[in-house]
This record gives C-alpha cells, structure tokens and sequence, in this order.
C-alpha cells in the first residue's frame, strides 16, 4: 500500500516529489527494523545549486500509522563520501512522514522537517520551493489511495 512511499527507488519517489533527482540506499543497516543509510540529491529550481543529502532513515509501521523518520550523518567510510562540485551538501536535522489510514479510503500525512539548505539561496527561489514543498503530504495522500484501489 505505501511501497510508493517507503521505497529508496526514483521512479516512486518522483511520484510525490518532483525535486528528486538521484536516491540510492547506499547501506541496509538492519533489514528487520527497516533502517538503512540513503543518499539523496535534489533540483530546488531555477537559481539554486543542487542539494544532496546523506541521512539514515528508520521505518516504523503501526496498524494504522506508518512513521518514516530521517537526518542527516557524516558518514566516515570513504565508499560513502559522495563529492560533487555542484552540489551542496544539506543537513536535515530531523524530518518524518506520519501517515495515518483514516478509513478505506482516506489517510493523513503529517510531515515535519528541520533541515539546513546550506549554501546561498535567493529569496524568491527559496519561497517558491517552500510553497512547492507544502503539497507534498497531499501528493503522499493522494498516491496510497491510487495504489489502494
């Protein structure tokens, strides 16, 4: 039901979000516990360098409640250091996904992100992408119900 949203796979990923340009889980830290080490780069959009983000993300499944919780690391392993010069490399202090099924055909998405961007952004750029940003729970909604049916 929430594969689309719980998968490190691009494809569904650019489903709900439309920023997302590379994603790779670089390391199943626990396969159980669905906990694993992500890489992840963004396009924030016009006059703003890439942003890619290095973070450990835990799975936590309810029966009614799926947390998806990340934030950033520096990893010191050198398979792990991934450079490239246009990019910044972000830091999300803690971001998480509470999706909750309402009923058969309703759920909510409840996001919470404290991140740092890094780097210069217009001001302009940066209102835009936060706008952008605020429909991604709906998108996340929308996407479990199409997959429900």
């Amino acid at each position: 039901m929430v594969k689309g949203i719980t998968t490190p796979i691009i494809k569904s990923r650019k489903e709900w979000d439309s920023t997302v340009v590379d994603l790779k889980e670089l390391k199943v830290i626990d396969k159980n516990s669905e906990y694993s080490l992500l890489y992840s780069k963004y396009s924030p959009g016009l006059m703003m360098a890439y942003r890619d983000y290095i973070t450990v993300r835990k799975i936590v499944r309810e029966k009614k409640r799926i947390y998806i919780a990340s934030k950033s690391v520096k990893p010191t392993d050198k398979q792990f250091q991934i450079e490239d010069k246009d990019t910044v490399r972000g830091e999300i202090y803690f971001s998480c996904h509470c999706i909750e099924i309402l009923d058969t055909s309703k759920c909510k998405d409840t996001f919470i992100s404290h991140m740092n961007l890094n780097g210069w952004i217009p001001t302009g750029a940066y209102n835009k992408l936060s706008s952008d940003q605020v429909l991604v729970p709906v998108k996340v909604s929308n996407l479990i119900k199409k997959h429900k049916q």
